[in-house]
């Protein structure tokens, strides 16, 4: 899941109507499949959440509304430049990580005489980048592993936004984590 939370200069009456009548829900086809927007606003912030289907442990939300009608209520602030706080959240099988990757490679475990040692969660800085944060969590009842990327950028509303949104976290996934250039 990709959430992108903006502060805008002002609060615009399209963000009172979402405030007050609860998120919108569109689905859409993204690069690697269907995804769903919801979008949520309360005072100056907005808030937009993008995930794929399998991110849902209980169904996928119900939408009430179509992609174009969710780019025609952001069309309102096209252009306008915000700083916006992102995350990724992502979850997976332990195996369908690289074995040489970064995460793969915290989350194997040490021997030290008898005892086996493994670092179950972690929470790493970057600098140079506007992602700041790689953390990470393993469920070891289930198998997998719960992986987050946050970050801070400046970004300009468009009609591209989900599509660019959602790629833009895939991108820092399978750069960060998959170990892909």
């Amino acid at each position: 899941m990709l959430t992108v939370c903006a502060d805008l200069k002002t609060v615009w009456p399209f963000m009172r109507t979402i405030d007050t009548k609860g998120p919108f829900v569109a689905a859409y086809r993204a690069s690697r499949g269907k995804a769903f927007v919801r979008i949520s606003a309360h005072g100056k912030s907005l808030h937009i959440n993008i995930a794929a289907p399998g991110y849902f442990d209980k169904g996928t939300p119900t939408v009430d509304y179509t992609i174009k009608a969710l780019n025609g209520i952001l069309a309102r602030v096209a252009g306008e430049e915000v700083p916006v706080r992102v995350g990724g959240v992502w979850r997976m099988p332990v195996g369908a990580l690289p074995a040489d990757g970064l995460v793969r490679s915290f989350l194997d475990s040490r021997k030290v005489g008898k005892l086996s040692l493994s670092l179950i969660e972690g929470r790493l800085r970057i600098k140079g980048s506007s992602l700041r944060i790689l953390r990470w969590e393993f469920d070891e009842e289930k198998g997998t592993v719960e992986i987050g990327l946050q970050g801070r950028a400046k970004t300009k509303f468009g009609e591209d936004y989900f599509v660019g949104g959602l790629k833009y976290a895939e991108t820092a996934f399978d750069t960060f984590v998959l170990g892909k250039d």
